[in-house]
């Protein structure tokens, strides 16, 4: 029997080295512990005294223990923060939930569990229970794009409260906050933590917190708004502001990645994140409304899962090379082409089989044997005076079904070791060419003594 021929050799061995090389590379991405360890993940932000810098601030503190690392990106508010994902200078932005515009193409990785209100601030705030009160009022809003002046606007300058005559005054804030001291301004507004030092400064000159009775049914005037309160003296306990509880509406942090994300990045922030905000899965789970953006499709099966699987803490590349879903198209197309292979081997040796017993057929007939599949034996039934051409023809016709059954077994539509069945097809066409020739010796030796 020949052996394989070098080509198919090497073919073989090609695809032995395969299996070890591939465990080579698995190994060589295999992340062990909790699998953050290296993980660098930029963010984009708003100014370092917004409520979105001081969450990534508390994911930079974790990660720097997990051994990763976040590099952020400041912008002067949501506006910018989203433009820097669009730009791919940064993969993530957080910013607060529908204060953001130019949303298309982005998507949700996650709802961070903390709400940050929307205040005014002023002189009369302590005074002021309804939102009518606030009529003719002049308002600092922030910076153009900012996340304080886009609220106010959709609040106070929509349709519904146009009759209020509010006067929204567009200006960085501090100098909000001096106007707001001179006198120029009734109110600021400002979209931030109560712990952050705007706030602070913003009371600074005997100032207090408005407050809406009609907190619900302002949350429904601006999109994924809820009503909050903000506990007495939480602000200024020395100072007692505000005065008493105040009735606010509250917006929640989002993360949002655009395309430059990696599948990879995506599953190493939701983990990072978890770590840095123990509700976050609950927060996801809560079946909240959705976000201003879909949320990420690896983000919501981790969520549905209630975590990272072992390939994600481990072998995080592989979501970057072939996510799920890629491999279970590739695995629907390759099994339809080995099927395919599959059923093309099977009619080449179909064939094989049919010209076996035609010839098969011939021999008998030359034998004067009437069946048709014959055992070997039959050629002994040959006579002497049988025609030498038809003797040499099914020669001829055995040695090309055995070339064609050697070729079968041997080529890529076999497996490795080759195809048993055109291995035995090519065993018994020799043995009937070398039975067939012993035959034609004895006609060749009879027709010379006749």
């Amino acid at each position: 029997m020949k052996s394989l021929t070098p080509r198919w050799r090497w073919l073989r061995w090609s695809f032995a080295a395969l299996v070890p090389a591939m465990l080579l590379a698995v190994l060589l991405c295999f992340r062990t512990g909790d699998g953050l360890e290296g993980v660098h993940l930029t963010i984009a932000t708003g100014i370092p005294e917004a409520e979105s810098s001081r969450a990534v601030e508390q994911v930079a503190r974790v990660s720097t223990a997990l051994g990763a690392s976040i590099d952020r990106v400041t912008t002067h508010g949501p506006a910018e923060a989203v433009v820097a994902v669009h730009d791919s200078r940064a993969p993530f932005c957080v910013v607060p939930i529908g204060c953001a515009p130019r949303l298309d193409g982005l998507r949700l990785v996650a709802r961070i569990p903390v709400h940050v209100p929307f205040l005014l601030i002023g002189p009369r705030g302590g005074n002021v229970d309804r939102i009518a009160e606030l009529a003719g009022a002049k308002i600092a809003t922030g910076p153009e794009n900012s996340a304080s002046h886009t609220v106010a606007k959709r609040l106070l300058g929509g349709p519904e409260l146009a009759a209020l005559g509010v006067t929204l005054v567009p200006a960085p804030v501090q100098d909000g906050i001096e106007r707001l001291r001179k006198g120029e301004v009734d109110f600021m507004a400002l979209l931030a933590s109560i712990e952050s030092p705007h706030v602070r400064a913003a009371i600074a000159e005997k100032n207090d917190v408005v407050s809406f009775a009609e907190s619900e049914a302002l949350q429904d005037l601006v999109p994924f708004a809820r009503a909050g309160t903000v506990p007495p003296s939480r602000i200024d306990l020395a100072r007692g502001v505000p005065s008493g509880e105040r009735r606010v509406l509250e917006f929640p942090l989002g993360v949002l990645c655009g395309s430059a994300a990696r599948r990879s990045e995506v599953m190493e922030c939701l983990r990072l994140l978890r770590r840095s905000f123990p509700g976050l899965v609950a927060a996801n789970q809560a079946g909240e409304d959705a976000a201003a953006a879909p949320m990420h499709d690896l983000a919501a099966s981790y969520f549905a899962a209630g975590g990272a699987s072992f390939v994600d803490v481990h072998l995080p590349i592989v979501h970057d090379l072939m996510p799920w879903s890629r491999i279970a198209q590739v695995a629907l197309v390759a099994g339809l082409v080995l099927g395919m292979v599959e059923r093309l081997r099977r009619f080449l040796l179909g064939r094989l089989v049919a010209e076996f017993r035609r010839l098969g057929a011939a021999v008998a007939e030359v034998a004067g044997v009437p069946a048709v599949e014959v055992p070997l034996r039959v050629v002994n039934h040959i006579p002497a005076n049988a025609a030498l051409a038809r003797i040499e023809a099914l020669v001829a016709g055995y040695e090309s079904l055995r070339d064609r059954a050697r070729r079968l077994a041997e080529s890529w539509l076999a497996p490795m070791e080759g195809d048993p069945s055109a291995r035995a097809i090519e065993l018994l066409c020799m043995e009937w060419v070398l039975s067939l020739r012993a035959v034609r010796e004895r006609v060749v030796v009879g027709t010379a003594a006749s």
